[in-house]
């Protein structure tokens, strides 16, 4: 009897959030390739589902100035905005968590 990879079913099944490993800082990558061209270090998120859960990480990693706005505005201030929160507090969380890779 094999074991399953419940992590890759979901990618299989479009049931998964994110492949990947949770590394500190948190390399987050916006495509596949970028993703295999850093040896698949940090995660690639499959569903936009998951972008709110990593306001959860203490340090997120950004592709660029572009992806770390788009990381910003998915992450922090949409949620703090659908649920009444401070849309300038979630702004500036953003800023301190966010860093862009050099």
């Amino acid at each position: 009897m094999s074991r399953h990879d419940h992590t890759i079913w979901g990618c299989c099944t479009g049931a998964g959030h994110c492949v990947g490993t949770i590394t500190q800082p948190l390399r987050v990558h916006r495509t596949l390739a970028n993703w295999f061209a850093e040896d698949c270090d940090g995660i690639l998120p499959l569903s936009k589902t998951v972008l709110p859960l990593l306001a959860n990480a203490p340090s997120i990693l950004a592709e660029d100035d572009d992806h770390a706005w788009e990381l910003a505005y998915r992450v922090f201030i949409d949620p703090a905005a659908a649920f009444g929160g401070d849309q300038n507090e979630a702004e500036e969380l953003a800023y301190r968590r966010i860093e862009v890779r050099s």
